[in-house]
C-alpha cells in the first residue's frame, strides 16, 4: 500500500521529499545565521536565493548548450558513423544511382505536422514540472523556516510508540548526517566537474563548462550516472579529433577521475559511516528511478541514508541496519 501511494502520488510526494533532503541540507547554514540573531525567516530567505541562484546558473551554463547539442544529435550520428568508418578503414560499396527515366521527382517531399497530441502532452509535462519546481521551493523554505515546530510536532505525535526523546534526538542526528553527506558529495562531484571541464578544455574540445557540469550532475547518480559520462564524453572526443590518440584522450580521463573517485576520494572523506553494500545502492536506486524516475535516481543514495540512520537509532531495527552497512 505504500508502494503504491508513492507511485500513484508522487505529484505530491515528490516535492515533499526534495524539500526535506534539500531541507536538511541547508539547515545548517540557516542556523548559523539564527546565531547572529538573524531571524530564521530572514535567513532561509538568504540561504534559498543563495540556492536558487546558484542552481539556476548552473542550468543557464549546462542545460542551454545542452539543449543545442541534443537538437544535432542526427547529424552527430551520421559523423560518428564516417568517424568509425576511417578510423577502421571501413568502406561500404555505394548504391548505383536511381535511373532517371525511372524515377519519380514530380513527387513532392512528405511534411511532417507535429501531432497536436504530442505537442499538448509536451506542454502538460512542461507545465506539471514547473509546479512541482515551484512547489518544492515553497516547502524547503517553509521547511527552513519551521524546523522547530515540525520536530516538536512529530515528538509529540510518534512518543506513545517510540518515547518524545528518542525522536528529537533521530531527527537531528538525520539532519545532521543527511547534510554532512550531501555537503561532501557535493564538494566532491563538484570538484570532479571542474577537474573533467579543465582536462576536455585543455583537449580542445568546445563547451567545456558544460561537460564539467554534466559530470558532476551525473556523478550523484551512481553507476549508470558515471557509464553515461564516459560514453557521452567519448563520443564528442570520437568527433572532435580525427586521430585514434585523441579521440580515446576524453574517454579515458573521465575513466580515471572516476576510479579515482569512486575508490580513493569518496570513501576516505565519508568514511565508514556512510558505506553502504554496492548491491543495496544499486537496488535502491532501480527501486525509486522505477517509482520516481530521474528525480528519483538522484534521491536513492540519500533516502538509503536516512534508512540507516533511523535503523541504527532504532534497536528492533538494527539487524535491517546491519544489513544495510557493507
Amino acid at each position: 500500500m505504500l508502494i503504491a501511494i508513492l507511485y500513484f502520488a508522487r505529484t505530491v510526494v515528490l516535492p515533499i521529499a526534495v524539500a526535506c533532503i534539500v531541507g536538511m541540507a541547508l539547515k545548517p547554514a540557516v542556523q548559523w545565521f539564527e546565531r547572529w540573531r538573524i531571524p530564521p525567516f530572514l535567513a532561509a530567505g538568504f540561504i534559498m536565493v543563495i540556492f536558487l541562484s546558484a542552481t539556476t546558473c548552473l542550468f543557464y551554463y549546462v542545460a542551454r548548450p545542452a539543449v543545442l547539442w541534443a537538437n544535432r544529435a542526427p547529424e552527430a550520428g551520421a559523423a560518428i558513423r564516417e568517424k568509425i568508418e576511417n578510423t577502421f578503414h571501413i568502406h561500404h560499396r555505394e548504391a548505383p544511382p536511381p535511373d532517371s527515366a525511372n524515377a519519380d521527382i514530380s513527387r513532392p517531399a512528405p511534411l511532417y505536422v507535429p501531432d497536436s497530441q504530442t505537442t499538448k502532452t509536451i506542454l502538460a509535462w512542461s507545465g506539471a514540472t514547473l509546479a512541482g519546481v515551484v512547489e518544492t521551493i515553497v516547502l524547503t523554505y517553509l521547511i527552513l523556516i519551521s524546523h522547530g515546530w515540525f520536530s516538536k510536532k512529530l515528538a509529540d505525535t510518534l512518543a506513545p510508540r517510540f518515547g518524545q526523546h528518542w525522536v528529537i534526538e533521530t531527527l537531528d542526528e538525520l539532519r545532521h548526517k543527511i547534510s554532512r553527506y550531501l555537503f561532501s558529495i557535493t564538494l566532491i562531484n563538484a570538484i570532479f566537474g571542474v577537474i573533467i571541464g579543465a582536462g576536455v578544455a585543455a583537449m580542445g574540445l568546445p563547451n567545456a563548462i558544460m561537460w564539467g557540469g554534466i559530470a558532476a550532475l551525473l556523478n550523484f547518480i551512481p553507476y549508470f550516472g558515471p557509464i553515461l559520462g564516459m560514453i557521452v564524453v567519448g563520443i564528442v572526443g570520437l568527433l572532435a579529433f580525427d586521430s585514434m590518440p585523441g579521440q580515446i584522450l576524453p574517454f579515458l580521463l573521465y575513466f580515471g577521475m572516476h576510479v579515482l573517485e569512486a575508490d580513493l576520494v569518496t570513501p576516505y572523506i565519508l568514511g565508514r559511516r556512510f558505506t553502504m553494500h554496492p548491491l543495496l545502492i544499486f537496488v535502491s536506486l532501480l527501486f525509486w528511478t522505477w517509482l520516481w524516475g530521474v528525480p528519483g535516481a538522484f534521491l536513492a543514495v540519500p533516502l538509503l541514508v536516512a534508512l540507516k540512520v533511523a535503523c541504527e537509532r532504532h534497536p528492533p531495527w538494527s539487524a535491517t541496519g546491519q544489513l544495510l552497512t557493507k
